[in-house]
Formats: structure tokens, C-alpha cells, sequence
């Protein structure tokens, strides 16, 4: 890695580098998403399209939250990981701070790079708002409907499986 280390980032590095997380060391491109949300709803959009991630030696790793964004994006670029960004525009991290927010987008925004080594997907608003206007009010409903008593993030595991399920962009 080319990042420099002092204690601070170490210690954090130690609590925050799970074996789950650990995964985007052993691949060969990785997408770092917010949450288990986006984490569980994409690889069944992949699989909808007929992605192998392994094969393609890719991988999604949840981060934690919107703010642990920046470290995991520095990790893996330290690495040379052609590294793709999928976050919400809104974010319970900053709902007492929108202003902060919005700078904080853009500052997640301007790790893009021209030639593609990093990619940045702004979701407008959050998750469940860009599926919805992807599938129209009615069938974003009665999509939910199938799926009762499930966690917000298994319930968009389900919906991506879900044939009826329009995938939006910018997974298609």
C-alpha cells in the first residue's frame, strides 16, 4: 500500500478490516457500497444479468456507513483496485447536517477518476427511493408486498431476485 500509517489509522484499520471486508484484497476490482442493503440486493441483480462476480473477480463490500466511505476508497486505491463507489444521496449519517452532506457527496463525487480506476454512482436520495422510481409507485408496492416482515435489506435482496423487478441504474 502506498497509504501512510500512524497509530490512528491503524487502529482503525484493525476494527474496521472484518474478514468480510478483507475480501476486496484478494480481488481484482471492487464496488464498496454504504450498507447490507446494497451489499445483498446487487449480487442478485449480477446474477439477474448473468455477472459471475467471482469470476470477474470482483466483489461488493459494505462499508459500514457513508462516512467510512473515504478510508475503504484510500485502502483500496493504495492497492492499485479499480475501485467503484455506489452511495445514497440522503444518508442517516447527516440528518442533523445536510450542508455537511452535500459537501461530503461531493467530496466522495471527486474521487472519480478520468481514466476509470475509480468509479462514483450517486443514488438520488436513497436506495429504496431509486428503486422505487425505477419500478413506478405500483409495482415498487406491490413488489413489497411479496416480501412482509423482512428487514429493509433482505426485502431489497429479495425484490433484486424478483423477475418482476426492474434493475435500475446504474447496476443494468
Amino acid at each position: 500500500s502506498t497509504l501512510p500509517t500512524d497509530e490512528k489509522r491503524r487502529e482503525k484499520l484493525v476494527k474496521e478490516l472484518d474478514p468480510e471486508r478483507n475480501e476486496l484484497f484478494f480481488v481484482t476490482r471492487v464496488l464498496l457500497v454504504e450498507g447490507d442493503t446494497e451489499k445483498l440486493a446487487l449480487p442478485e441483480y449480477a446474477r439477474r444479468l448473468k455477472i459471475d462476480l467471482d469470476r470477474a473477480g470482483a466483489t461488493i463490500v459494505e462499508v459500514g456507513g457513508k462516512r467510512s466511505l473515504p478510508e475503504f476508497i484510500r485502502i483500496a486505491t493504495s492497492f492499485g483496485i479499480p475501485t467503484g463507489v455506489l452511495f445514497d444521496e440522503d444518508s442517516s449519517d447527516f440528518k442533523e447536517n445536510r450542508d455537511g452532506e452535500a459537501a461530503f457527496n461531493a467530496e466522495l463525487e471527486g474521487f472519480g477518476k478520468p481514466d476509470g480506476t475509480v468509479r462514483t454512482w450517486q443514488l438520488s436520495r436513497k436506495y429504496e427511493d431509486h428503486l422505487r422510481r425505477a419500478n413506478g409507485d405500483k409495482n415498487y408496492e406491490l413488489l413489497c408486498q411479496r416480501y412482509p416482515g423482512l428487514s429493509k435489506a433482505v426485502r431489497a435482496r429479495c425484490i433484486a431476485s424478483d423477475e418482476d423487478s426492474v434493475i435500475p441504474e446504474p447496476v443494468r
